[in-house]
């Protein structure tokens, strides 16, 4: 494996002890998707109200998609098969 996956890897590691440690904190969207003709439940989740200094930015979050695409820990997303129940595609956001 080359440096560039090491290096991602690690990436990837530190980016999921600071999604647990602050895993209650986190609101989610669940959405019902199909992925090669199989269910799968697409889990978004963004932060808290209280995350933001300037007030709650997605005060409308049970209402409409959020969707960002940095952020950081604080955004990121997961997809569940609940046939199997495994998860796959942990997919933290970037940092702007």
């Amino acid at each position: 494996m080359g440096d560039d996956f090491v290096i991602f890897n690690q990436w990837q590691v530190k980016e999921t002890k600071k999604i647990l440690e602050r895993l209650p904190e986190y609101r989610r969207q669940v959405y019902g998707v199909m992925v090669d003709g199989e269910r799968r439940l697409y889990v978004s989740f963004l932060p808290g109200a209280d995350w933001d200094t300037f007030g709650d930015s997605f005060s409308d979050w049970k209402t409409r998609t959020i969707a960002t695409s940095d952020g950081g820990f604080w955004f990121w997303s997961i997809e569940f098969d609940p046939e199997t129940k495994t998860y796959t595609k942990l997919d933290s956001h970037g940092y702007a």
